[in-house]
Parts: C-alpha cells; sequence; structure tokens
C-alpha cells in the first residue's frame, strides 16, 4: 500500500512540476497570442514591466540573481519604443537546461570551447505587437553578463553566443544591453 501511495506521490509532482516549466515554445506561444493592439496596461497586467518603471530594478536584479543561483526565471519587458508604432517585447528566459558555450573562440586550425561558470543559457524574444513580427527570435546569451552602471541607469552586457546560430543566419551576431532605471 505504501508503494502504491509513493509512485502515486512521485507521478503526481512530476506532472505538477513539468506542467508549471516555462518553455522556449510557452514563451514564443505567449507572444503571438498577445493582440496588435495591446496597450500599457493590458501588457503590465501581463506581467511586463517597462524598463523606466522603479520595479524593473528589482524584476532584474532578481532575474540575474536566479541566474547566478542556477534557477529558471523569466523576465518579460515593455520596450522604450519612441517611434510611437506600438509596443514591443522583450521576454529573457534562463533557460537552465540549455548548455552554455560561452567563450567559444576560433584558430585557423580548431575552435576551442571553454565552458562559462555553470550550465544555462539567457534566451531573448523581442515581438513587435503591432507588426505581429519577431524582431529578434530565440538569441543566446551567455550566463556571464556584465552590470555596471552608465549615466545613472543599470546596464547588463549579454554576451552572445554565436555558435548556436546557423551560419546564415539573421538573428546571429552582436552582444546586447539591457537598460534600466
Amino acid at each position: 500500500m505504501a508503494l502504491i501511495v509513493l509512485v502515486a506521490f512521485v507521478g503526481i509532482s512530476y506532472i505538477w512540476q513539468t506542467s508549471r516549466e516555462v518553455t522556449g515554445k510557452t514563451i514564443e506561444r505567449e507572444m503571438l497570442s498577445l493582440s496588435a493592439d495591446a496597450s500599457d496596461g493590458r501588457l503590465r497586467e501581463l506581467g511586463y514591466l517597462s524598463s523606466s518603471e522603479a520595479d524593473s530594478t528589482n524584476a532584474v536584479a532578481n532575474f540575474i540573481d536566479d541566474v547566478n543561483a542556477n534557477r529558471q526565471s523569466v523576465l518579460r519587458m515593455i520596450e522604450d519604443d519612441s517611434s510611437g508604432d506600438g509596443p514591443k517585447v522583450r521576454v529573457l528566459m534562463f533557460d537552465l537546461y540549455q548548455e552554455d558555450l560561452g567563450g567559444v573562440t576560433t584558430s585557423d586550425h580548431a575552435v576551442t570551447v571553454s565552458k562559462a561558470s555553470g550550465p544555462g543559457q539567457i534566451r531573448e524574444w523581442i515581438y513587435d505587437c503591432s507588426t505581429r513580427q519577431w524582431v529578434t527570435y530565440d538569441k543566446r546569451f551567455s550566463r556571464d553578463m556584465r552590470v555596471r552602471v552608465e549615466d545613472g541607469r543599470h546596464v547588463v552586457d549579454l554576451v552572445n553566443i554565436p555558435s548556436h546560430y546557423p551560419i546564415d543566419s539573421k538573428w546571429k551576431g552582436s552582444d546586447e544591453r539591457l537598460t534600466y532605471s
């Protein structure tokens, strides 16, 4: 009898945990479901923060702490957009299950891969709600971030992992910057 209870408990716990786990596909579906006329107020109701809000400082700090502690984490932000075309949303997710290939260097004869400080990658999506188009789709960054203060604002430099992308990918390229109050 005790064995049946234990097996049932383990099975229910596994189902509960996996149903609550955030994946890249979960993030993509969430962003694609945003309406083209989503207002800043509606986005805030869904958990998105503006990078100029006071709460964003705590949210970014919590995200960085989660990355450093190897905890899965999601940061949802409304991009400051001066064009007035409509909101763009940015989601950063620390995916503990992706291998961090930060520190990749190449030479004429070989590729040397040096592991970063632990497992996981930071993944980024930026979605333009008004045009319903991806601005950035599943861009990958090393978990090793540089945090500093510049002109009174906090800046987080994210280091791109170029080996993640196919050679001809339009997403391949630069490091990114997350700036908040």
